[in-house]
């Protein structure tokens, strides 16, 4: 019996060189809740030995674990052996995750991880590669690169020791793939290796590992000039991203090819065993943002061999830092954007498309820029007068608020545009997306400290932790009771852990100049169709702590179950309620239960209190804005960042 239960829970196959997928006879059985899935992975990456209790509390709340830690570590146990059992059909203990006495070791084959085979591969290509077998070595190296199906662990929320595998597993990767170029190169498939590093020094436009291999390429099929401008190329790439000349093994390449001296198959290209790339880093005050950060400043500086220029979005629920982050990395890339950095605020106070003000914001950034138009062209004309403009310069535009994504972008291959929506949309024209998520209560922790200062904080961390939780991780919420604590030394911070929890008093302390998250809840809220908008403040004053099914959301609205359904998916996509799975439904066409945190609640009950914003609130908030150096709606300037 045993046997046969092993027999079929090793059936179980682990996917982890990108998105998490746990599949069972080839379906897909990964857990969607966020925490399950790092515990998931931490086995994963660690099966057939030990993973101490200490490691899963430290992976899932590093160095502040709760009170409760032990308790809830054992209930993600639980729910992971039991969907182990579930898809075996069978109600016994699970043979597949046993606990010992120090911790909890996951029983995987081999054949059903994927770092496993990635790395039975890799030692397999190692082996012929010293046996001079460079064909077979290429063939073990080629198969075990096809297994990655991008960044590893790349859709999980990464704690501290599964963000040190990963970065070990991608420096893997890459070198993997650097001893696949070289074999290549040694095998003489020059001609086919060209498009590969074409695209390799697109996408790492600094790696002069990836343009030494290039040059070396091209030379060898007789296009040396070709491989002179990939040097000017790199050269230039270097400069620009990092104040730094091309290394002396580069050089010495150029001038080789200069010499017309074509390097020979036994010469080894540019490896970059000690890379000089420099890695944007935050500025102080951006707390939790520093993979993001990176991301959006490589993505917008990358070289681009095409006309097209690139488009990054940013998403997140009111409150997030959106516009902040994009100010940083505006402030960052500045020196790539000589021409000009624009930051357009999109912002309507009904929330619906006005050409009259969009038209505004066009004549706002035509006059910054000096040129002059018809003012009968209309809209269409502004925009391709100022397309026209970008096309021979270096422009950033940062354009925050937007609702239709391809409004306002430049068209020069050398500008660039970062969109910032309060919505989740796609488009094509996008080239990168990123949806920040709430800060860690680490992170936190760590803005308000940012601000208080660490004594005042460490003074008493529970209450730090509380007023994390209270804040849910908004970096907006969270810098208004840290501010309104900095400005009042006398208050301790468990005083503001009680007037957060006392509904008089709540709304008040989220509400400091122009810090105010219900008010940035309520711009969003804005910007929905008009039942949407209703039907948030109904369903957010009428859920409860374990949401609303799809049926009860139709009773609160009086509607069927479509329409309710559809709604939600519309606050869903507006990042103002989150859709989980319901445990009590395991299938059907509706199995999600739809919550809204208490900040989303907090807005309802004060949107439904005031009724619907009127034209002097909307006003109020402008003069606001200016005030705190924001960009009004309806307006275009230069930012100097």
């Amino acid at each position: 019996m045993i046997h046969g239960r092993l027999a079929k829970e090793k059936r179980v196959e682990f996917k982890l060189l990108g998105p998490l997928e746990v599949v069972h006879e080839g379906r897909l059985i990964t857990p969607s809740a966020p925490k399950l899935r790092r515990v998931v992975a931490l086995l994963a990456l660690r099966s057939n030995q030990v993973v101490t209790f200490g490691q899963v509390i430290e992976e899932l709340w590093d160095q502040r674990p709760p009170s409760s830690a032990s308790t809830t570590m054992q209930t993600y146990i639980y729910q992971i052996r039991k969907l182990f059992r579930m898809n075996d059909g069978d109600d016994g203990e699970s043979s597949l995750l046993r606990t010992t006495p120090g911790g909890y070791i996951l029983s995987v084959p081999s054949e059903k991880l994927d770092v496993a085979q990635f790395e039975k591969l890799l030692k397999i290509a190692q082996e012929k590669r010293s046996e001079e077998e460079l064909e077979a070595a290429a063939e073990a190296y080629q198969s075990a690169l096809q297994i990655w199906r991008g960044p590893a662990l790349g859709d999980i929320s990464l704690g501290a020791l599964l963000q040190a595998e990963a970065v070990r597993l991608e420096e893997i990767r890459k070198s993997a793939l650097e001893q696949l170029l070289d074999l290549y190169l040694e095998l003489g498939r020059h001609q086919e290796l060209i498009s590969e590093l074409l695209w390799l020094t697109s996408k790492e436009p600094t790696h002069e590992g990836f343009f030494a291999r290039l040059m070396i390429a091209l030379a060898r099929t007789g296009r040396r000039t070709e491989a002179l401008s990939v040097y000017h190329r790199c050269r230039r790439n270097l400069i620009e991203q990092l104040g730094l000349e091309p290394s002396a093994e580069l050089q010495e390449l150029q001038h080789s090819l200069l010499a017309s001296e074509v390097p020979n198959r036994e010469t080894q290209p540019v490896v970059a065993t000690q890379r000089r790339e420099v890695v944007a880093r935050p500025p102080r005050g951006l707390v939790g943002r520093d993979r993001e950060y990176e991301r959006i400043v490589r993505e917008l500086t990358r070289s681009r061999d095409d006309t097209v220029s690139p488009v990054v979005l940013v998403t997140g629920p009111a409150g997030v830092g959106k516009t902040a982050l994009a100010s940083a990395v505006a402030q960052e890339v500045a020196p790539m954007f000589p021409d000009g950095r624009f930051l357009v605020d999109l912002e309507c106070a009904d929330g619906n498309h006005d050409e009259e003000a969009f038209q505004r914001v066009l004549d706002s950034l035509l006059a910054q820029v000096g040129l002059c138009v018809d003012q009968a062209v209309g809209v269409e004309g502004r925009l391709r007068a100022l397309r026209d403009w970008t096309r021979s310069r270096r422009v950033l535009f940062v354009v925050d608020n937007a609702v239709d994504l391809t409004s306002l972008l430049p068209a020069g291959s050398g500008c660039a545009a970062l969109v910032l929506t309060r919505r989740r949309a796609y488009d094509e024209c996008v080239d990168h997306f990123v949806e920040l998520a709430p800060l860690s209560t680490a992170e936190s922790i760590e803005l308000l400290t940012s601000v208080l200062g660490a004594t005042r904080a460490k003074e008493d961390m529970r209450a730090a932790e509380e007023l994390a939780e209270l804040c849910e991780g908004l970096p907006a919420a969270l810098r208004a009771v840290a501010v309104r604590l900095a400005t009042r030394p006398h208050w301790t911070l468990g005083q503001m852990v009680l007037r957060l929890r006392d509904h008089r008093w709540e709304s008040v302390e989220f509400n400091v100049g122009s810090l105010n998250v219900l008010r940035s809840i309520e711009l969003t809220v804005r910007s929905l169709p008009p039942d949407c908008r209703d039907a948030f403040t109904r369903l957010a004053c009428h859920t409860t702590e374990n949401g609303l099914a799809i049926e009860e959301a139709a009773l609160v609205l009086g509607t069927d179950v479509f329409t309710a359904e559809e709604i939600l998916e519309c606050l869903v996509e507006a990042h103002l309620a989150v859709a989980g799975a319901d445990e009590q439904r395991d299938n059907g066409a509706h199995p999600f239960r739809y919550r809204f945190s208490r900040l989303h609640c907090l807005a309802a009950r004060t949107m439904s209190t005031e009724g619907s914003a009127d034209p002097a609130a909307s006003a109020g908030s402008g003069e606001q804005a200016k005030r705190s150096g924001r960009v009004v709606p309806g307006k275009a300037t230069v930012v100097g960042f």
